[in-house]
């Protein structure tokens, strides 16, 4: 008996994208601009995964609105299966670029 894979079928293809966030200007609630990235691309959204894939300074976000509680950013952090429309950075001065990489689905 050989061996055998998963075989798994998607209802919509996966697309993806990483987000730039220069460091050396400060921001306050400055949306990463992921609403308006999916109208480009003429998707509704939401996207369904995120991840910090790089990280040289301090940062801080939230996730939706900008009433929601201040994160603070770590390394390699992921979000899944979490519907996010936006994210609102907070940073001070730094040094760096921060990516943010995303998945949306697409039909």
């Amino acid at each position: 008996m050989g061996a055998q894979g998963i075989i798994r079928e998607f209802a919509k293809d996966n697309r993806y994208h990483v987000f730039d966030i220069p460091l050396n200007v400060a921001r306050a609630d400055v949306a990463l601009g992921i609403q308006s990235f999916l109208a480009s691309q003429g998707i509704p959204g939401p996207i369904n995964y995120m991840a910090i894939i790089t990280l040289p300074a301090a940062m801080q976000f939230k996730v939706n609105s900008i009433s929601e509680q201040l994160l603070t950013a770590v390394l390699n952090e992921e979000w899944e299966d979490f519907e996010i429309m936006e994210v609102y950075i907070t940073n001070g001065i730094g040094v760096g670029t921060a990516q943010i990489y995303v998945e949306y689905k697409v039909d």
